[in-house]
C-alpha cells in the first residue's frame, strides 16, 4: 500500500525527487521527499533550489517546504522528531525536526558526495558517493568512524537501507 503511495507522490512532485522516507505514526504514515529544484532553465541543479516535502499517506502535500535551501538533497532518513538530509553539494548533513525547524544544516560536514542516509538508533550511516565509502556518525554530529566501509569503488555506492544489525548498500 505505501509503495502505491510513492508512485502517486513521484508522478505529482513539481522537482526531481532524490529521496523519499517514511515516518509511521499510529494515525498515519507521514511521507518526506527530498527534492532538488528547478535551476530556472527548466532543468535541475546542485545549487540551493532542494526542498523536503512533506506529505501524508494519501499523498496530499503537509508542507511543501519543511527544508528548503538544500544542495543537492539526495538522501532523506527519519528518526522522530528528526529528519536528517544528504547536500550532496556541500558535502554536509542537515538536521531538521519534523516540524521543519532548523537544528543543524551541517551536522555532519567534510564529506565526499553524500547520496544516501540511514538511521539506527543513535547512529547515521553515509554514502560518500565520490570517495566509494559508507561512514558512521551518532546523531548528534560526532565521527564514529568516517571510513566504516572502504573499497566500495569511486562513484560506486549510491543507496543504503539498515535492518536490524545489518547494512545494505546498492
Amino acid at each position: 500500500m505505501i509503495h502505491h503511495k510513492f508512485i502517486r507522490i513521484l508522478s505529482v512532485a513539481s522537482a526531481l525527487v532524490l529521496g523519499i522516507a517514511i515516518l509511521p505514526s499510529p494515525a498515519c504514515a507521514l511521507i518526506f521527499v527530498a527534492q532538488d529544484g528547478p535551476d530556472g532553465t527548466g532543468g535541475f541543479d546542485n545549487n540551493t533550489h532542494g526542498v523536503v516535502s512533506e506529505f501524508n499517506n494519501t499523498g496530499t502535500p503537509l508542507n511543501n517546504s519543511l527544508a528548503s535551501g538544500l544542495s543537492g538533497g539526495y538522501g532523506i532518513a527519519v528518526s522522530e522528531p528528526y529528519v536528517y538530509v544528504t547536500n550532496a553539494g556541500t558535502g554536509t548533513i542537515g538536521k531538521y525536526t519534523t516540524s521543519g525547524a532548523v537544528v543543524n544544516p551541517a551536522l555532519v560536514s567534510g564529506l565526499q558526495g553524500p547520496t544516501s542516509i540511514a538511521v539506527s538508533g543513535s547512529n547515521l550511516f553515509v554514502v560518500n558517493n565520490t570517495t566509494g565509502t559508507i561512514g558512521e556518525y551518532t546523531t548528534s554530529g560526532d565521527t564514529v568512524n568516517a571510513s566504516l566501509i572502504t573499497g566500495l569503488g569511486a562513484w560506486a555506492p549510491r543507496e543504503i537501507a539498515i535492518s536490524g544489525s545489518d547494512l545494505y548498500v546498492t
